[in-house]
């Protein structure tokens, strides 16, 4: 391999290393700690409803474009019963957990 190659290929070595660096597990961990802490709020926020969801699926704009997950409001007003109900139990413990 020419001289000029290896550097090159030293270089995207290089690059893929910063790039696919390992994953911090010290995040995670306090992540874990705090899911597991109790949460010591006065006022409870009450669960989402799947009227709630389907009302506000039906309020978004058809027309808007997709964002970063690219999940369009059509998709959302033909998802079935069951992906409702799936969305309300992460709404709800999302405000459950506060997090």
């Amino acid at each position: 391999m020419g001289k000029k190659l290896q550097q090159e290929a030293e270089l995207f070595a290089e690059y893929l290393y910063e790039v696919f660096s390992a994953h911090n597990n010290d995040q995670e961990e306090e992540v874990e700690q705090d899911l597991a802490t109790p949460i010591q709020s006065q006022e409870r926020l009450k669960a989402v409803t799947l009227k709630e969801i389907k009302d506000q699926i039906k309020i978004l704009n058809q027309k808007k474009t997709p964002a970063f997950y690219l999940i369009t409001p059509t998709m959302l007003n033909e998802l079935p019963k069951e992906g409702l109900v799936h969305l309300m139990y992460i709404f709800s413990a999302i405000l459950r957990l506060e997090y």
